[in-house]
């Protein structure tokens, strides 16, 4: 349905102008809004993508709005049933476990920023920062780091074009000198010593 969708669409931007005669040099764009309007399959297609991808945005908010309610409603009776005391040690531990993944994060996002630029030095890809633990210890974070440093890393492209060289490279050699084999004399000589062969005689 969707290739048979932007088949049609394709069709209509290189449409043939009024008369039935192509139109030479198009410099208007395609009419989508009247093609939609004209399309039946493809208003069906639309109305369909749209309304699941509402509904789903919508099932999405609804359990949320849940969680964050039955949360709400569970700590309230908790809170209802402690003292003012245990109230206020709640509320002082609340606030430290949230001051504690606050700084978590900003040092998260300190050795992020850290990594970047050093992963930058050493001419290797941004996409490299996934494979990183940020919340790790320093050590573990430049233990990585160097272990990706020992790669060597090619633009999309250049690798098929390095080994494109080495092979032509490699074709432009003199073939060996001896007539019947790929190695020369001394060659053959020594790998049939190693080998544990006895030389040729000749």
């Amino acid at each position: 349905m969707t290739n048979t969708l932007m088949r049609r669409i394709g069709l209509q931007f290189f449409a043939e102008g009024e008369g039935g005669e192509p139109s030479g040099n198009q410099t208007t764009p395609p009419d989508y809004e009247a093609l939609f309007q004209s399309d039946a399959i493809l208003r069906a297609f639309v109305d369909r993508r749209v309304n699941a991808a509402c509904s789903t945005a919508v099932a999405n908010a609804r359990a949320k709005w849940q969680r964050q309610n039955d949360e709400t409603l569970e700590e309230a009776e908790r809170l209802r049933e402690m003292s003012a005391d245990e109230r206020a040690n709640y509320f002082q531990r609340k606030y430290e476990t949230a001051q504690r993944e606050t700084a978590a994060r900003e040092a998260a996002a300190a050795k992020r920023t850290q990594t970047a630029a050093k992963l930058r030095e050493r001419n290797i890809p941004d996409a490299m920062l996934d494979l990183f633990d940020f919340g790790a210890e320093d050590d573990a974070i430049a233990a990585r780091l160097e272990l990706l440093g020992g790669f060597e890393y090619r633009k999309p492209g250049e690798f098929d074009a390095a080994v494109q060289t080495a092979l032509d490279e490699k074709l432009k050699q003199q073939p060996p000198a001896s007539g019947g084999g790929s190695t020369t004399g001394g060659e053959d000589a020594a790998l049939r010593e190693s080998m544990g062969l006895p030389p040729i005689k000749t």
